[in-house]
C-alpha cells in the first residue's frame, strides 16, 4: 500500500496512481491532489549508471 501524506489517499502500488515515468525514474503522483508520492528508479538502471542524475520524491 502506498499512502499519500499530504491529503491521505490510499492504494495498492498497482492501483489508481498516476504514473509519470522519465529516463531513469518513474514518479508516482496521487490521483485526489497529484502530490508526489515516491520515486521509484527504473528496473533497467543499474547501479554502474554514471549519467550524474538523481531522483528524488518530495519527501527527501
Amino acid at each position: 500500500m502506498l499512502y499519500c501524506f499530504n491529503c491521505g489517499h490510499e492504494s495498492t502500488v498497482d492501483g489508481d496512481w498516476v504514473i509519470q515515468k522519465y529516463d531513469n525514474c518513474t514518479d508516482y503522483d496521487c490521483p485526489e491532489c497529484e502530490t508526489t508520492i515516491t520515486t521509484r528508479r527504473r528496473p533497467s538502471d543499474t547501479p554502474s549508471d554514471t549519467s550524474g542524475s538523481l531522483c528524488y520524491c518530495s519527501g527527501d
